[in-house]
């Protein structure tokens, strides 16, 4: 959980007189990162095999929001 502040400060200058003022907003947000790795071995050449991965990401607060993520590749063993 992220605790946000906003601060904003104004100043007015008038002619006979300055005026400042400060707005302070406060807000929280929830951040969610989630992943699934999947690595196909009987598919595997060379040291290379495929690889995939799904998940989500999260956010949620204010103004909330679902981001899905999708990936494939190639991975290698390197030891």
């Amino acid at each position: 959980m992220l605790q946000l502040s906003t601060v904003r400060d104004t100043v007015t200058a008038g002619p006979s007189s300055v005026v400042a003022v400060r707005d302070v907003v406060e807000s929280q947000r929830i951040e969610l990162f989630s992943r699934l790795f999947v690595d196909i071995d009987a598919l595997g050449f060379f040291g290379f095999r495929p690889s995939a991965h799904v998940g989500v990401d999260l956010f949620a607060g204010d103004v909330s929001s679902v981001v899905p993520v999708l990936g494939l590749g190639l991975r290698r063993e390197s030891f």
